[in-house]
């Protein structure tokens, strides 16, 4: 091989990667869309949010990757959702804290063979 060539590992653009991602790093990640993203400030956040929802201002890199990082976010909570994981829970909205969680009787089995029916752009 020489000088101006080297070998590097790539992932296809048209492949499908399965992965198993636990609740708390979900949490974490939303924690780090809400609290942590590069915002100016509570005004910017609204803006790129707005642009985000509304499918506008895709030049910008800020409106860009947030849109990337939502939709891997809505990727996994729907992946959640179908493998029956998702639990209602009451929160108290002054402190963000649990104060009730749904019971169960039956717990529901995850569905393994089942995987979602869409993948990231």
């Amino acid at each position: 091989m020489s000088d101006k060539v080297k070998e590097i590992e790539i992932i296809p653009m048209d492949c499908v990667i399965e992965m198993k991602v636990s609740g708390e790093y979900v949490a974490r990640f939303h924690q780090f869309l809400q609290d942590y993203y590069p915002y100016k400030d509570e005004a910017h956040k609204i803006e790129v949010l707005t642009h985000v929802k509304n499918d506008t201002n895709n030049e910008d890199p800020v409106v860009y990757h947030l849109k990337t990082l939502i939709a891997f976010q809505a990727y996994v909570e729907k992946s959640a959702k179908q493998q029956n994981l998702i639990k209602k829970v009451k929160i108290d909205l002054e402190t963000n804290k649990v104060i009730e969680e749904e019971t169960q009787s039956d717990p529901q089995t995850p569905k393994q063979s089942e995987s979602p029916d869409s993948t990231l752009p």
